[in-house]
């Protein structure tokens, strides 16, 4: 079963959906899927291998994947013929997505239980910058003890020649 969306999460959400165990299997099909796409825009700044259990899990997390994995039940039960088409099933997936891109951006910061920032991944691996134990050459005068070069000119001059 998917990290973070249960059918039990799932059938709460979506009262009109048939307990059933080809239901049971759908769910569990898009929550896995689901958990992967999540995993990939928090994990870019979150430890989520911290979020093992329902209790550990921010509750944006949740709701997120559970917006998503019920976007994806309800658009495979219901909109098999590609002409029926509910928005609120659109703009349920539409705003979980902008919320992920949100937490990848860093606009929207993933709170715990606790009320404090989740737990935040090693940023070992990530570039910082190219700037790393660089000296700036332009750091060893003063500005005001930059000129130009005086025989410039006939530099300039000589090489032409």
């Amino acid at each position: 079963m998917g990290r973070y969306s249960t059918t039990t999460s799932i059938y709460q959400m979506l009262p009109g959906l048939t307990t059933s165990t080809s239901s049971d299997a759908l769910i569990q099909q898009y929550a896995d899927r689901v958990a992967g796409l999540v995993d990939g825009y928090a994990g870019r700044w979150y430890d989520v291998g911290d979020w093992t259990t329902s209790s550990s899990t921010p509750q944006i997390i949740l709701q997120i994947s559970d917006s998503l994995v019920a976007q994806a039940v309800m658009r495979s039960r219901f909109t098999k013929d590609g002409q029926n088409r509910n928005e609120w099933v659109e703009d349920l997936g539409r705003q979980a997505i902008k919320d992920l891109e949100a937490i990848r951006d860093q606009k929207l910061i993933v709170l715990d239980s606790t009320g404090g920032e989740a737990g935040r991944a090693s940023t070992a691996p990530l570039v910082e910058g190219t700037r790393e134990n660089y000296t700036p050459v332009f750091d060893i005068d003063a500005d005001t003890a930059w000129t130009i070069d005086s025989d410039l000119s006939d530099d300039i001059a000589d090489e032409r020649d």
